[in-house]
């Protein structure tokens, strides 16, 4: 027998084992149902980050309406009706968002130059052949550092408007309605197609 049809004989077999493998077993029992995967939540800094950026986005969008002359009250009710906020506490989160997306706009801006400076070394963004990538500007993980603890200041600002009891409230229906819904994606992943029901 030639090498080629042993190296053949081998493959075949091992295609048909795995096939046997997935089948549902000859005594009549089926394989066990994969165990659905355990979604963790995502770190605070995430979390919040999303709703406050949830929250300013819902704002302008409500406010583009009215100045269209359309209504803009269902997306101004979302957060109030999702967690439960009287129109003093919503006032408080559109307060707080507001704030922040000011200085997380400032942060991504001074990102942005740095960004554009390392790039700057490759011309139409090309790495020459035979050299290597090199790393991200290590100020970038800094940034990202004062980023995020720029997000966790204001959910604890967010904090001391509301009160220990309102914003346990809020976070209580936050966990529960929201961040459940919120999906990792991995790169080259979509979203799926809505996530705010």
């Amino acid at each position: 027998m030639t090498i080629t049809r042993r190296v053949l004989i081998v493959c075949l077999l091992g295609v048909a084992a795995q096939a046997r493998a997935q089948e549902p077993r000859a005594a009549g029992r089926l394989p066990e149902p994969a165990r659905p995967r355990r979604v963790e939540p995502p770190p605070d800094h995430v979390a919040y980050a999303i709703l406050f950026r949830q929250a300013v986005l819902f704002d302008e969008r409500a406010q583009e309406q009215e100045r269209a002359g359309k209504d803009g009250a269902a997306l101004r009710r979302f957060h109030r009706d999702r967690l439960g906020l009287d129109e003093a506490r919503e006032a408080a989160l559109l307060d707080v968002a507001h704030a922040l997306h000011q200085d997380l706009a400032a942060l991504d801006a001074e990102a942005g130059e740095i960004i554009r400076e390392a790039r700057g070394h490759y011309p139409q963004g090309r790495v020459p052949a035979g050299q290597a990538v090199p790393p991200p500007p290590a100020q970038l993980g800094k940034l990202q550092s004062r980023r995020d603890g720029r997000v966790l200041q204001a959910r604890d600002d967010l904090r001391a408007r509301l009160g220990t009891d309102g914003f346990a409230a809020l976070d209580r229906a936050f966990r529960e309605r929201i961040v459940p819904k919120i999906q990792k994606l991995e790169p080259g992943a979509r979203p799926a197609a809505s996530v705010a029901r």
